[in-house]
């Protein structure tokens, strides 16, 4: 907080810091739940919970530079609206009156960045990132195998039928997928012909 600013506005700027932190989080569970959704449909690995972290911590901070790179661009625009005067003419075209909205973005991005930078080692936050992102994933392929006029995945019943149907469809999945690899190798070395 500097000389200028009140509690109440310094209240306010770390208001907007935990906000950018939820939109934040929840950007990061969601790359997260398609990151698992794609995993499960490509490969036939099992789940490594230690890729999942080294994951959470990668697209933490691809999230942490962006952040970073916002709060310099904003610099620069804050530098080149000090030489300008007069009305706006877009929504784009910053002007010396915005000095005090610029510096406020700054801060709210430097605060997020530091935020950030302090999650980036923080086990627990990302654990449980990546537990609400198994979750989402979970619910999503579960909503799109009950048959629609069921009641859902709240009735434990439904959720149970959905997903024993699920693993008989990712099983019968990965056996036409292992073979297609294997028709696939045997066209390629038939193409060959003998002795190649």
């Amino acid at each position: 907080m500097t000389s200028d600013d009140s509690p109440e506005q310094d209240d306010s700027l770390e208001q907007m810091v935990d906000d950018g932190l939820l939109i934040v989080a929840a950007a990061l569970r969601l790359s997260l739940k398609n990151q698992l959704i794609l995993r499960l449909m490509r490969t036939d690995a099992a789940y490594d919970p230690e890729a999942m972290l080294s994951a959470a911590r990668a697209e933490l901070r691809a999230l942490l530079a962006e952040r970073q790179s916002e709060a310099t661009r904003l610099l620069a625009v804050r530098d080149q609206a000090r030489l300008l005067s007069g009305p706006a003419r877009t929504r784009h075209d910053y002007r010396e009156a915005d000095l005090p909205l610029l510096d406020l973005r700054i801060q709210v991005n430097r605060r997020l960045s530091d935020r950030l930078g302090g999650l980036l080692d923080d086990r627990g936050f990302l654990e449980d990132q990546i537990r609400a992102a198994r979750d989402a994933a979970l619910d999503e392929i579960v909503q799109a195998r009950v048959p629609s006029g069921s009641s859902g995945t709240n009735d434990p019943e439904d959720r149970g039928r959905a997903l024993n149907e699920l693993a008989r469809d990712i099983s019968r999945l990965k056996r036409r997928a292992r073979r297609d690899r294997l028709v696939s190798g045997i066209r390629s070395l038939a193409r060959r012909g003998p002795g190649s």
